[in-house]
């Protein structure tokens, strides 16, 4: 499962249009192996489309999308 993560974040990472045009998120975890093996998914709510998943479910998880997103809006504000 986690090869299938990093490949599946990877891809969602190739377009970081992904983010662009956000308005409203929800944000879930959801376990995926036994052990307590959990991803933090990040969903548009608006499309419905998953725009950012990674391994963990600590305030650093989450951390790591915003930080993200917010590296979005200050390339596409730089663009014009």
């Amino acid at each position: 499962m986690g090869a299938i993560v990093e490949r599946t974040t990877a891809d969602l990472w190739r377009d970081r249009d992904t983010l662009s045009g956000l308005r409203r998120i929800g944000i879930d975890e959801v376990s995926y192996r036994k052990g307590h093996r959990y991803l933090t998914v990040v969903r548009d709510h608006d499309s419905g489309r998953i725009v950012w998943a990674e391994e963990g479910r600590d305030s650093a998880t989450l951390s790591r999308f915003f930080d993200a997103a917010v590296a979005v809006v200050v390339e596409q504000t730089a663009r014009g």
